[in-house]
């Protein structure tokens, strides 16, 4: 029995090792939330054409997706998408002036060009199939039907296709008879260099082309962020803002987003992180009925949220304050602001229920409105968020995080030196987390429908 030799990845520390997102449990009941309004979509989706690389991904690789490399590890789509990012790394100068050339992997694959490495498992990102150009949008893609679960192509991937090989001037790439000249047509000669190029890397466990392939350059041009043509362009915002062309498992979210598409296209512009509660509040006066119940849901959480976030920021900034020393809880509630906190959990934990009354609250919700039931003054908020915290620590996967805090003597918290805060919380009225707004308006920039 022969055994492979080891694949090792050049060094990428893994985020957040220690559990230092999400200290209070909050994520669980934003991603159902964000999910009733812009289902399928994620924060870090912001650009439509990549699900455009994701669908012609597919053709070139049909016949053979079922394939791994001689690594025992890559499909072939991922081949696809290291030679996608190569090119964009290897010609920069295909981007419009002032257009980042930065593709999810960009990163890792500058630094195994320059270090002499070919893109491969172990020069790649850690986990591709999360943090890729696929792992990220494919959501996306299957709910738009372009592409299936496995990543083959779906009908709306070929109709997609096909606008895009118009709009590039490459006729014949979704049908064209493969051949050595591709049947005389430019696009079936352009996919049968790729699929080539894919089997090679598939074959090597690595892309193989050399530096000077003349389709680096093509692949940065064809799948630039920002030059999708107008084709491409009106399939993929049609699917957008048609339920009907939407794979879900929840129509009304997918009306939702239509309405959400909409209401963005009459705002005329992009809208920023911190502008999105009052676009969000503003459409309440003016929506469905649906809609504006699952914004009201989502304004009600975040008004819980939003104090119980800034309660444990001044418990971190109280840890500044002191370096090294203990935080008792006179410390905390003697800050000015905590009194006024401590009232707005409680209004805003009545304000979930009253937003929840017809519908039942997702269960972490619950749970944490449960938990701060009797939070009516600083000296009780105090072992709450502490108690809390760490139970959510021990929760997450695999084997449970550190607490930020450490107990001395008695009610003694020390704040660990990562997580003290130099600065107080702000008091501004935002949301905790982004509910996809400012990426669904990025993605209808590049489709031409409003202005940055």
């Amino acid at each position: 029995m022969s055994l492979a030799p080891p694949l090792l990845s050049l060094y990428d520390p893994p985020a957040e090792a220690e559990g230092s997102l999400d200290p209070l449990g909050l994520a669980s009941t934003y991603d159902t939330l964000a999910d009733l309004v812009f289902p399928d979509f994620t924060v870090r989706m912001r650009r439509p054409r990549m699900v455009t690389a994701i669908a012609v991904g597919a053709r070139v690789c049909q016949g053979f997706e079922d394939e791994i490399a001689a690594d025992r590890i890559t499909p072939a789509y991922l081949v696809f998408e290291w030679l996608v990012v190569e090119g964009h790394v290897r010609h920069p100068e295909a981007a419009p002036a002032g257009e980042s050339r930065r593709l999810p992997g960009s990163q890792k694959v500058e630094t195994a060009i320059r270090d002499g490495h070919r893109v491969s498992h172990g020069s790649y990102l850690k986990v591709p199939k999360v943090f890729g150009i696929t792992g990220i949008y494919k959501r996306l893609a299957q709910a738009l039907q372009l592409t299936t679960a496995e990543i083959a192509l779906d009908d709306g991937g070929i109709e997609l296709i096909q606008a895009w090989e118009r709009d590039q001037n490459l006729p014949g790439f979704w049908s064209g008879v493969s051949g050595g000249s591709g049947g005389g047509a430019p696009g079936a000669a352009l996919r049968d260099d790729l699929v080539r190029a894919v089997r090679s890397g598939l074959a090597a466990g690595h892309t193989t082309a050399p530096p000077r392939w003349p389709h680096w350059a093509t692949l940065a041009r064809i799948f630039h962020p920002a030059l999708a043509g107008r084709s491409e362009r009106a399939i993929l915002f049609d699917r957008l803002r048609d339920p009907a062309m939407t794979r879900s498992a929840d129509p009304g979210a997918a009306s939702a987003r239509a309405e959400l598409v909409a209401a963005l296209q009459e705002h005329g512009r992009a809208v920023a992180r911190d502008e999105e509660p009052a676009f969000l509040r503003g459409l309440q006066r003016r929506c469905s009925p649906l809609l504006r119940s699952r914004l009201r849901q989502i304004d009600a959480f975040e008004a819980f949220a939003r104090p119980l976030t800034d309660a444990l920021s001044w418990l971190r900034h109280l840890g500044a304050l002191s370096g090294s020393g203990a935080v008792i809880p006179a410390d905390f509630a003697g800050v000015p602001r905590i009194p006024e906190l401590v009232d707005r959990i409680a209004r805003g934990r009545d304000g979930v229920a009253e937003a929840f009354a017809e519908a039942a609250a997702p269960q972490d919700l619950q749970a944490l409105l449960d938990r701060f039931r009797g939070a009516d003054a600083a000296s009780k908020l105090f072992p709450l968020l502490l108690e809390h915290h760490e139970e959510v620590q021990r929760r997450k996967p695999p084997d449970g995080k550190r607490s930020w805090f450490e107990h001395g003597r008695h009610d003694e918290v020390f704040v660990r030196a990562p997580y003290r805060l130099p600065e107080p919380p702000s008091g501004a009225d935002l949301y905790v987390f982004e509910y996809r707004t400012p990426s669904v308006a990025q993605f209808l920039a590049d489709l031409g429908k409003i202005r940055r």
